[in-house]
């Protein structure tokens, strides 16, 4: 599917399940201004979990289908590797992708790493190859700077933590708004802004519908 098509199906998609989501919040208020506040609340929450949720479901496979040219957001990452020619690889282990970018950091290519839904490390093995050291089933894959899988073993009795990490942390130009896809600090951010608008409103609404009590007599009764 082509990128751009992709993602119109994606903000589609979105846009329809967003809808449905916060719909059930926004017309339980009477008042306006407590169904924006909702509408925005619920926005917030609908964000927050998809940050959350989507990273986990692609380190699980679920996305296998996301085209090369597909770039997830990073945000800051470790494990950044920069080779001699200035190609840099940064490893997006919440996502499970691989992608590499040139040396002034336009994106070029991603794709799911075989890592069980766990973390990895990254070395540069020269020739264009790349390995891939896996925590889960201790995995040593090796890859091309294409992307392209050369072979696959299992690098036991050898340990994770045996193999170091020569690689830095850098921040990988990314868009403010998509942040919150890049890491579950961000996710859950998004979602504790939610909950607290969501909070606000809610007390305001039951202030609004409290009975009014009355000081006087009944007048039955004098």
């Amino acid at each position: 599917m082509h990128f751009l098509s992709l993602m119109l199906v994606l903000l589609i998609g979105g846009t329809f399940i967003l809808v449905a989501a916060i719909s059930p919040f926004v017309h339980r208020y009477p008042r306006r201004g407590m169904r924006v506040g909702a509408a925005i609340a619920s926005s917030f929450l609908v964000v927050g979990g998809a940050g959350f949720f989507g990273p986990a479901l692609s380190a699980a496979g679920g996305f296998n289908w996301l085209p090369v040219p597909f770039e997830w957001p990073v945000g800051q990452v470790d494990g950044v590797i920069t080779t001699p020619d200035g190609t840099h690889v940064v490893p997006h282990t919440p996502s499970g992708r691989v992608q590499v970018y040139d040396q002034d950091w336009r994106f070029v290519r991603g794709w799911l790493v075989d890592a069980g839904g766990g973390t990895f490390k990254l070395e540069f093995s020269g020739n264009d190859r790349l390995e891939v050291i896996t925590a889960r089933r201790s995995l040593r894959h090796t890859y091309t700077l294409g992307g392209d899988l050369i072979a696959s073993v299992n690098y036991s009795p050898a340990t994770y933590s045996s193999f170091t990490e020569r690689s830095q942390r850098v921040a990988v130009p990314t868009r403010l708004w998509l942040l919150v896809f890049s890491s579950p600090f961000y996710s859950w951010v998004c979602i504790l802004i939610g909950a607290g608008i969501l909070l606000v409103v809610e007390r305001n609404g039951k202030r609004s519908v409290a009975p009014v009590v009355s000081n006087g007599s009944d007048a039955g009764h004098r």
